[in-house]
């Protein structure tokens, strides 16, 4: 007679585990395939975005392409002798933010870390760079079909702002504006 003694594991798996999620990967970089969601970014705008974040700041150039979608801004703080750039690329969809977003970062000279400075999430996928000896810091994010770059030389800059501007784009507030179906 054979005695089998088996071992039973009972698991709960939550709502928000995924099983499998799609990579795409171009060059040195890859991203987690986000699904379209049912809002898209229309336009960020440029000036609403400093009023609501950077107020103390001052603009030294702005250039807004309203075809591309781009927006690029540079930013200095007279009284701490800051200076942040801030660009944002509005994507008529998911797919091809992640595209833009990979060219981006494969056109880069620095080498961008996977996840955010503080390990806070930000977008649907977050780089950054920092460089060693200036402490000069790059994030690079992507959230539905914008993608956004902060740079400053003080790296505590940085983050913050990008978690602010994450949480505005999946708002629609402080100057971005959505539109209520995604392009074909």
């Amino acid at each position: 007679m054979k005695l089998i003694i088996g071992l039973l594991t009972v698991g709960l798996v939550t709502a928000s585990v995924t099983f499998a999620q799609e990579i795409v990967s171009q060059g040195l970089y890859s991203l987690k395939k986000t699904k379209e969601p049912k809002t898209l970014v229309a336009r960020v705008n440029g000036g609403a975005v400093k009023a609501n974040h950077l107020a103390e700041y001052e603009v030294q150039r702005q250039e807004t392409e309203n075809q591309s979608g781009k927006m690029d801004m540079v930013l200095y703080n007279q009284d701490s002798k800051q200076k942040i750039e801030l660009r944002t690329q509005t994507f008529s969809s998911v797919s091809d933010a992640e595209i833009g977003v990979l060219n981006l970062l494969n056109s880069q000279s620095s080498i961008y870390t996977n996840g955010s400075l503080s390990g806070r999430p930000i977008g649907d996928n977050v780089w950054h760079s920092t460089q060693g000896e200036t402490g000069a810091t790059t994030i690079i994010f992507i959230r539905n079909n914008v993608v956004v770059l902060i740079f400053a030389r003080q790296g505590v800059l940085v983050d913050p702002l990008a978690v602010n501007l994450d949480a505005d784009i999946l708002a629609g507030k402080n100057g971005i504006e959505l539109r209520a179906e995604p392009a074909n």
